[in-house]
């Protein structure tokens, strides 16, 4: 075998995998301006392999298209339930002699999900629970 069948054997592998992944990862960036949680590039896209971890209903809404659309259409409401459900909230009070500092850590790691659209809804099943 050549080195050009190998690479487009793994190439054709990767795809196949590609095909048959069912499981989506979400993720966002934020940041808090003027007391307001502010969220940017969020993203709802394809994991490379298929996850066999429990996984637990979150949430649904109805919907019509695909999963790529309709993720990007409640992006808003997505991000709102994710922050209500899966954010680890820590805190930590530093004191220096007469000095206090106080510092928060909202952290929001991407999550993996089993995204189903049946009957006209989107289905978000977190998974690894």
């Amino acid at each position: 075998m050549h080195g050009t069948d190998i690479l487009k054997i793994i190439l054709l592998a990767v795809l196949i995998n590609l095909a048959v992944a069912g499981d989506y990862y979400i993720s966002f960036k934020y940041y808090v301006k003027n007391y307001r949680l502010v969220y940017s590039k969020f993203n709802c896209s394809k994991a490379l392999t298929n996850s066999k971890a429990p996984k637990k209903l979150l949430f649904s809404f109805k919907c019509r298209g695909d999963i790529s659309e309709c993720c990007f259409k409640y992006k808003d409401k997505i991000v709102d339930l994710l922050l209500k459900k899966v954010v680890f909230i820590s805190s930590n009070d530093h004191i220096e002699k007469t000095k206090l500092t106080t510092t928060q850590k909202l952290t929001f790691l991407p999550q993996r999900f089993d995204i189903i659209i049946k009957n006209g809804s989107i289905y978000f099943y977190i998974k690894g629970e």
